[in-house]
């Protein structure tokens, strides 16, 4: 009976060896696939980040807002002083 046994086994672990080696190449190939997907995705988000950048510079903004609305920005400086007077109170 052990014989039998240990002749069975033999085979099934050979088969069970085969069938995780190719489980893990299949799965390796998913992963390979996932990370370029997430390369090119990253990528894609780069470019995204530089447009929008250059679409909120100050200098866009105010050239869209005089072409569709025409606003233009007042360049003048202006001071604002605020003084604060401490009232004398009883000492």
């Amino acid at each position: 009976m052990l014989i039998l046994a240990m002749v069975l086994t033999v085979p099934a672990m050979l088969y069970l060896n085969v069938w995780q080696t190719i489980r893990y190449e299949v799965i390796e190939s998913q992963i390979e696939s996932l990370e370029s997907e997430q390369h090119a995705w990253v990528e894609e988000n780069k470019k995204i980040i530089v447009a929008i950048e250059v679409l909120g510079s100050p200098a866009r903004v105010d050239e869209i807002s005089a072409q569709v609305v025409d606003l233009h920005r007042d360049f003048a400086v202006r001071d604002f002083r605020i003084q604060i007077r401490h009232a004398e109170g009883p000492q």
